[in-house]
């Protein structure tokens, strides 16, 4: 299995999942254990040996995250979380809405960055139509014991 990244959103357990067990838990271990496109090629047993879930509870909420939900935020395969990675196979699963969250994830990634370098604070600037070349603070003053910071 390749080394995958999948970002979790603090939504994750105010949407359709709340408060359902073991169907959260296991959405969040399937986030975990798929790969950068979004798959678990994985058997239940290869699932249940790397976690430790109980082979019952594991088969339950991957019943569970293939259903239909009309309550999803995502009309994606009707609101599915999973669907089969290989139709017929048993096992195997794809996280159908895995491209879009690791792309929200990377947008917010290159946001911060732009961020903490000054860049967006630049182009945030130019977008309003102030020139870079105008000072936006005071001048630089020297100071000195002759020059008071206040008048007190």
């Amino acid at each position: 299995m390749s080394d995958g990244y999948t970002p979790v959103f603090n939504t994750v357990f105010d949407g359709s999942l709340y408060g359902k067990w073991p169907e959260s838990a296991v959405w969040l271990t399937m986030l975990a254990l798929c790969d950068k496109r979004g798959n678990v090629d994985m058997s239940f047993q290869a699932i249940a040996g790397r976690t430790g879930w109980p082979m019952d509870l594991l088969v339950q909420g991957i019943g569970a995250l293939m259903q239909p939900d009309s309550y999803s935020r995502s009309a994606a395969e009707e609101g599915r979380r999973l669907i089969p990675l290989v139709e017929g196979r048993g096992w195997g699963w794809h996280v159908v809405n895995h491209a879009i969250y690791r792309e929200k994830a990377r947008l917010q990634g290159k946001d911060a960055a732009r961020t903490a370098s000054g860049v967006d604070a630049a182009r945030k600037r130019l977008e309003r139509g102030v020139s870079p070349e105008v000072p936006r603070s005071p001048p630089d003053m020297v100071l000195s014991p002759e020059v008071p910071l206040s008048d007190s």
